[in-house]
Formats: C-alpha cells, sequence, structure tokens
C-alpha cells in the first residue's frame, strides 16, 4: 500500500487528515496533512513504509521544518 494524494487517513489522535501533498528530501518522503474538520489543523509528517504498513511521524523539529516547508509551496 502507498500513500496517495487526497488520501484521507487518520492518526493517532483520532483525527482525519486529507493528504494534500507529498516531496521529497535527502531519501525521506513527507506529505502535507489538513484535517477534514474544522478547526483545521495542518501537519507535516515523515512517511515510512515498514512491512507494506504506512508509518507517519509527525514533524516537529524546527530545522527538519525549515529545510523542507518551501517545497510544498513548487
Amino acid at each position: 500500500m502507498k500513500l496517495e494524494n487526497e488520501q484521507i487517513v487518520t492518526l493517532d489522535n483520532n483525527k482525519e487528515y486529507i493528504v494534500i501533498k507529498q516531496v521529497e528530501l535527502d531519501g525521506k518522503t513527507y506529505a502535507y496533512l489538513i484535517t477534514t474538520t474544522k478547526p483545521i489543523e495542518i501537519l507535516i509528517v515523515n512517511v515510512q513504509y515498514i512491512n507494506e504498513e504506512i508509518i507517519l511521524t509527525i514533524v516537529d523539529s524546527k530545522d527538519e521544518l525549515e529545510k523542507i516547508i518551501n517545497l510544498f509551496e513548487n
């Protein structure tokens, strides 16, 4: 299974998010997610595939976010 743009995913916080865009940098895949309900929340997650399972990890490092955030604008 592969994460697709416009796919709806449910995270551990039991909120649903829509995958808006995915980018790659330094061999890592990142996804830009927004909630399906208000109030709107935006998350950037690292996408990993382990044993055919999709693992999404929230990027909370300021340095890492600064490196990748502009990639989602293109």
